[in-house]
């Protein structure tokens, strides 16, 4: 999503079914997926739609572990905009631990 759909038309060219193929079953794993749902909705018709819709896709491979700890950089974006009126829009963020880890809560 964060990447164009243009490109060189070599590139487009030179692609194969194999290449969809391969490109498709290895990205398009359950590890790489998000199923949300909003509104009036009961548990378990969701999670039926869920098992019937995507029972079948791959787990797929584990992702690779880091070799280094990635670097924080901390930033500040301050907008201001009183003609928002009397709401106030928050956002908190900080660094923790890795998901995997045993601190983790």
């Amino acid at each position: 999503m964060g990447f164009s759909g243009v490109g060189p038309f070599d590139g487009i060219e030179g692609l194969t079914e194999s290449h969809l193929q391969s490109f498709v079953s290895s990205n398009y794993t359950a590890g790489n997926m998000a199923f949300a749902v909003a509104g009036p909705v009961k548990h378990e018709d969701v999670v039926a739609l869920a098992a019937s819709t995507l029972g079948g896709v791959k787990a797929g491979a584990p992702p690779p572990a880091a070799a280094t700890k990635p670097y924080f950089c901390g930033a500040e974006l301050i907008y201001r905009n009183d003609e928002m009126g009397p709401t106030a829009y928050i956002s908190v963020g900080w660094e923790g631990v890795p998901w995997k880890s045993p601190d983790a809560v």
